[in-house]
């Protein structure tokens, strides 16, 4: 009996342990990349793009986040967002798609912030950009340009609304365009899946959560 109370010592013991340096990963602060910081002090709001800035709070970060990941940025749905992971990757830029159960769900999609924002503008949605990984080209331009089979939405995008938030979505695009000097990228499609089709996914690290 005592040599079983004692295991159940050690084996708490050992879990108390180990929740404590999960915790300690996820809320040490991390200092911002020097590369993010002129995007991330940018006044300006891109949420039409869907671009929702953010400084690697705690709550950007879900059970498949790599640990070592800097969040800058949320698409404003589904937990989708965008990070860096500085001391292993450099400035590539990867898309987390937290309700992509039973797939990959972090990619690389750019290899640096400037590549990132001009995919961004040209798609006109951060969405597009992390959905591309996972869908072929013509099931993404499908999913761009088809006409939504909801009526409401037909009716919004020909309202007075819809045509100025099309309207703020490309001054948007156009002020990020300025801004940062983006470069123009031919093929955005066969750019983003050249990097994400050619990645290791096993050079990630993810919190204790993630393997459970």
């Amino acid at each position: 009996m005592k040599r079983i109370l004692l295991l159940l010592i050690l084996l708490l013991t050992l879990a108390v342990t180990i929740s404590a340096v999960f915790i300690t990963q996820r809320s040490t602060p991390m200092p911002v990349p020097a590369f993010l910081e002129q995007f991330l002090n940018d006044p300006y709001d891109y949420s039409r793009l869907g671009l929702y800035k953010t400084h690697n709070e705690e709550y950007d970060h879900y059970y498949c986040t790599p640990v070592d990941m800097y969040v800058f940025a949320r698409t404003g749905a589904d937990g989708m967002h965008f990070g860096v992971i500085p001391d292993t990757f450099g400035e590539t830029v990867f898309a987390v798609t937290p309700d992509a159960f039973g797939e990959q769900q972090v990619y690389p999609v750019a290899k640096k912030l400037a590549d990132f924002l001009s995919l961004v503008c040209t798609f006109g949605d951060s969405t597009a950009v992390e959905e591309a990984p996972r869908m072929t080209r013509e099931r993404l331009e499908t999913w761009l340009t088809a006409e939504p089979e909801e009526e409401w939405i037909r009716e919004y995008r020909n309202s007075e609304a819809g045509r100025q938030a099309q309207a703020e979505r490309e001054a948007a695009a156009a002020h990020l365009r300025e801004t940062y000097s983006l470069p123009d990228i031919a093929d955005p499609y066969g750019y983003i899946r050249a990097i994400s089709d050619n990645f290791d996914p096993t050079t990630l690290h993810y919190p204790a959560e993630y393997y459970e």
